[in-house]
């Protein structure tokens, strides 16, 4: 069988499928397994979740992507592939991105910056010494979800400029 009949094959089994949303995927035929968790990989990947290939197999790597994705969008933890979460995937609105890993080493000059901007709002009280660690990246995330920006925890330019064009009522609350 050629793919392209692979794909119509799977494709006419999974519009079944949908028929019966509670189907394991561990109950399905292993060619539409096989493609089924491929989908799912390949939002995955485009969101963010997996790095990798998509490559039809449900291990921990896709279980692990697959439980970062649910937390992030408010859905039970199972770590399963199922339709509901190929679904959700494919058509929840807004989207769901996993957040970006801020950058490992920013600059010095860059973070003493960023802890000044977010002392004087009243999120951070360590000493301004261009040092990420624990209370800095707590004082990033405080700010970030009171000032409505993305959640990112990165320290760069853009959080630099969001906290010093942030509006004055942006402060934090036990200041």
């Amino acid at each position: 069988m050629n793919r392209t009949s692979l794909l119509a094959v799977a494709l006419a089994l999974m519009t079944s499928v949908s028929a019966h949303a509670d189907i394991a995927v561990e109950e399905m035929a292993p060619e539409l397994r096989l493609v089924f968790v491929r989908n799912i990989q390949q939002e995955l990947i485009a969101r963010g979740y997996l790095i990798g290939t998509a490559d039809g197999a449900a291990g921990p790597k896709t279980r692990a992507a697959i439980l970062d994705y649910q937390r992030e969008a408010g859905l039970e933890l199972t770590g399963k592939a199922s339709k509901d979460l190929l679904d959700h995937l494919k058509f929840a609105l807004p989207r769901i991105s996993a957040p970006h890993a801020p950058a490992p080493y920013p600059p010095p000059e860059m973070v003493r910056n960023i802890q000044s901007e977010l002392a004087r709002r009243g999120y951070y009280s360590g000493a301004v010494d261009g040092k990420t660690g624990p209370t800095t990246r707590a004082a990033v995330r405080a700010f970030q979800q009171d000032a409505g920006v993305p959640l990112t925890g990165a320290l760069d330019e853009r959080l630099l400029s969001e906290v010093r064009l942030a509006g004055a009522a942006i402060r934090s609350p036990t200041r």
